[in-house]
Order: structure tokens, then sequence, then C-alpha cells
């Protein structure tokens, strides 16, 4: 009988070393039968690539965003849900890693984690990055039902295409303020983009001074794709520790100063007009 159980114990153990969990019961791991699942309900497919047991931004994903209640009710009936899984330590069945494998080089996925909508067939219709300081589901939601960009209406005065305020701070030879903020998460926040943003004195301050850019992460609003990419990459690039917070960029792109925080218009004039004036 303590032989029967140790052999149990053994066998278990290997079967946890084979298999690489996805976050939930929710998930396939088999690619066809996700597409099939796709075909029948009519539903793209959210195709998962990670490393889970040595991508830090994987871990951070997994516990942070797919693992959560918020992202469980969101996806239901909107995506069919299929991990694609990398890992080092542990190993996985031959024909699941070659799957896996296949769908890497199929769709040239270089980094984890890595997130691709594809329809029934397998084509793909978007591909979605992870940072930390984001908002993935807002990401999604866009993805999934993008918006027109002719529609979004950005802070007023503000532009929100950077590479085109990239060429005007070129061309006018001036610095760019580049503010990150959340403008509809709270009270605060409503208040700082209408008492500060689209201040007019906040302008006429900085007509001349610079080019003004606004990188906007709303939770009410749905941001077209491309701008919501746009964010994105530069919230990563960028990586301000909180938000709201204003850089100070060259027309170059290169930050040469910036602070942290919103506050009234006295206060955040003055903080700005210290970080253009040591620019």
């Amino acid at each position: 009988m303590k032989k029967l159980s140790a052999l149990s114990v053994l066998l278990f153990g290997i079967c946890t070393v084979l298999f690489a969990s996805p976050p939930d019961g929710n998930w396939f791991t088999d690619a066809k039968a996700a597409l099939a699942e796709a075909k029948a309900e009519n539903l793209p497919v959210f195709a998962y690539f990670t490393g889970s047991d040595w991508c830090p931004y994987c871990k951070i994903f997994s516990e942070k965003v797919l693992q959560t209640q918020r992202f469980r009710d969101f996806a239901k009936g909107k995506v069919v849900l299929l991990y694609l899984d990398f890992p080092q330590e542990q190993q996985l069945p031959e024909s699941l890693a070659r799957q896996n494998e296949e769908w890497q080089a199929r769709y040239r996925v270089e980094g984890f984690p890595t997130v691709l909508l594809v329809d029934a067939d397998g084509r793909e219709i978007d591909r979605l990055g992870y940072t930390p300081q984001g908002d993935f589901i807002a990401t999604l939601k866009a993805a999934l039902n993008p918006a027109k960009e002719a529609d979004y209406i950005p802070a007023a005065g503000w532009m929100n295409n950077f590479d085109k305020a990239l060429a005007l701070a070129t061309e006018k030879k001036l610095p760019v303020v580049l503010v990150f903020t959340g403008s509809d998460w709270s009270p605060e926040s409503r208040k700082f983009k209408s008492d500060v943003l689209e201040n007019k004195a906040l302008h006429e301050f900085a007509a001349g001074k610079a080019v003004l850019v606004c990188i906007d992460f709303p939770r009410s609003v749905l941001l077209p794709r491309p701008i919501l990419r746009q964010n994105s990459e530069l919230l990563e690039k960028y990586q301000p520790a909180d938000l709201p917070a204003t850089l100070i960029l060259n027309a170059a792109g290169e930050k040469i100063g910036g602070f942290e925080g919103g506050g009234d218009l006295a206060a955040y004039l003055r903080q700005l007009k210290t970080a253009l004036d040591s620019k």
C-alpha cells in the first residue's frame, strides 16, 4: 500500500511537470478546438503567448489582469480564450509544444507576453502588448470595438498625435510638453482636465513656448485603436511613475525634464514654468 501511494505521488508529480496551467478553466490549450468554438459562437480568438514560469511581465499580466474577475466578466461572450505557453522549467506534451511553436512561427511572435486577436479562420485582427502602467481591458475593448479617429475629441487645445507634435516642435524649434493622464477615472482627474489642461490661462502661458500633447487613458471613453496603440507605446517608452505626469521633451522626443501630479492651475503653472526654464 505504501508502494502504491509512493507511485501515485510520483505519477502526480510527473503530471504537474507536464502541464503549465492556464489562468482558469475558461481557456483552451488546443488551438483547433478554440478556432472551432470561435466559428460556432461567431467570436474572435484571444490567443495569449506566454512564458508562464520565466517571463516576469507574463506573471504580472496573469496576476493583475487575466486572473481578475474584471477580465473574466469582460471576456465572457466576447472572445474565445486560447493559452499558448512556452515554459522553460516545465515540460509540455510534445504535440502541445509543437502546436505552440507553429503558432509562434506563423504569426511571428517575438516577445512575451503577446496577445493576438484572430478570427475563426486564423486571420490576425489585431496584436496587443502589455505594460503594467496601462489599462489592458481598455486596450482590448478598443480592439474589439474600434472607434473612428474622427469621433475622438481630445482635451481642448492639446494635440494627441505624437509624431505630428514632434514635427511641429522641430518646425517651431520648441520643446514638447507631454502630459499623461486618465481624464475620467475620478472627480480629481476630471477636475484636472477642466480646471488645468483646458484652462485658457495655461494655453496663453504655453503659446510660443511649447507644443502641448495630451496622452490620455480614459476608462469610460472608447479611444480609436491607432491612438490607443500610440498612447500605450508612449507609456511603455517613458514609463511615468503615476498619472497625471508631465514630461518636457526636446523636438527629438528625448526627455529633458518633468514632474508628477496635477494640482490646481496656479501650482501647475509654477511647476511647468520651472521645468521649461530649466530645459
